[in-house]
């Protein structure tokens, strides 16, 4: 039976950004029950023009993504930056208290470093690497609107994007730890059919034989005395986060009593 186009959507990958979400939102999309936002990121909940949108303008806002699917059940839209924003959980337990979410989590060093060189890439960014990692902070508290589609809270948030731990405990405050699904790029390439098969798991519909993973992030080269001096920064930058990071996805996994 096909659902009705305004029907609030099942899942969401919410990043993080440069970890593979875009690979993740493809191999989805090739299962026959999954539909994926055309184009994937529907960036709804970070868009100030959209945060006002009544119930059923949201619904009619979302439902022009999946035009392309309308015989697909399970649906799902993945826009990296819904992690990191702060009032991102709020915004869409608001939407849907019931929707699963996935992260997937890449090593924080590697995510730094390819996020800098995409926004080098994309002429966000004119400072070498260890300035542009210097001067995040202060770009951070200059930001007056971090929406703006220019902020530095988007395109220069390097290093910032990669304290997770406290990114996840802020959806975990507005659902429980069921409907969260957090995994690894690095999992989700070197076993990529058991992963996968994790997330149709999680999302409720069969089986299905795995896409090639042959476009997921490969660790980045470092070229340069810079990007090796970067990384082992960054490496000290993290070290009680890692700890931490760890004894949190400990905690979800645990049994409960």
């Amino acid at each position: 039976m096909t659902r009705s186009l305004s029907d609030k959507l099942d899942f969401m990958i919410i990043g993080a950004q440069k970890s593979g979400t875009t690979a993740l939102a493809h191999f989805l999309s090739r299962h026959s029950e999954i539909a994926i936002a055309e184009p994937k990121e529907a960036h709804v909940f970070d868009n100030l023009d959209r945060l006002d949108l009544s119930e059923s303008e949201l619904d009619a806002h979302y439902a022009a993504y999946f035009r392309h699917a309308p015989e697909k059940p399970c649906r799902g839209e993945a826009t990296p930056i819904y992690l990191f924003l702060p009032n991102g959980p709020q915004l869409i337990a608001r939407y849907n208290s019931q929707i699963k979410l996935i992260v997937l989590l890449r090593d924080p060093v590697a995510r730094a470093i390819s996020h800098y060189r995409m926004s080098r890439s994309i002429g966000r960014e004119t400072l070498p690497l260890l300035a542009a990692l210097a001067a995040e902070q202060r770009r951070l508290d200059a930001d007056t609107d971090p929406l703006d589609q220019q902020a530095a809270f988007r395109h220069q948030s390097y290093r910032s994007r990669g304290y997770y731990t406290a990114q996840i405990e802020r959806y975990l405050a507005f659902f429980p730890a069921d409907q969260l699904l957090i995994l690894s790029t690095e999992t989700l390439r070197e076993a990529h059919a058991e992963t996968l098969d994790r997330v149709h798991s999680f999302l409720g519909v069969s089986p299905a034989a795995p896409p090639p993973a042959d476009i997921i992030h490969a660790q980045p080269t470092l070229p340069s005395t810079a990007f090796r001096a970067a990384r082992w920064l960054l490496r000290l930058a993290y070290r009680r986060e890692r700890k931490r990071l760890h004894e949190l996805l400990d905690s979800i996994d645990a049994p409960s009593d």
